[in-house]
């Protein structure tokens, strides 16, 4: 009911979001407590297919010898979330299921609260 507190946890879990989201620390490098974060954040899976849909469709300069494989290539040397191979449908089946999963959590804590009443 604290909306210090409400603000607090929103800005926590985008925090958490986008530092174990695997754009920021990779995936690998993550240990155990942290790597289930990489799995319930839905950071990851958005970004992942966003770079995808958005590098694709760039020109690449061909004067300078780079195609689009190469390109992918090195920013995927920089940020080891974009990677050339589409996965569009597979994270938004997972975005999907984050989504369930919150809200039936949601709903539990409602009826949970409500029948203390």
């Amino acid at each position: 009911t604290n909306p210090i507190l409400g603000m607090l946890g929103f800005m926590s879990f985008w925090f958490g979001s986008f530092l174990f989201g695997g754009f920021l620390i990779n995936e690998e490098d993550l240990h155990w407590p942290h790597k289930a974060l990489y799995y319930v954040m839905p950071f990851s899976y958005y970004t992942r297919s966003v770079t995808h849909a958005v590098f694709v469709r760039l020109d690449w300069d061909t004067e300078a010898g780079v195609d689009s494989t190469e390109a992918f290539e090195a920013i995927h040397d920089v940020f080891p979330l974009v990677k050339e191979e589409d996965t569009f449908v597979v994270d938004l089946l997972v975005l999907a299921l984050i989504t369930l999963m919150y809200k039936a959590f949601y709903v539990y804590l409602v009826l949970g609260a409500s029948r203390k009443v």
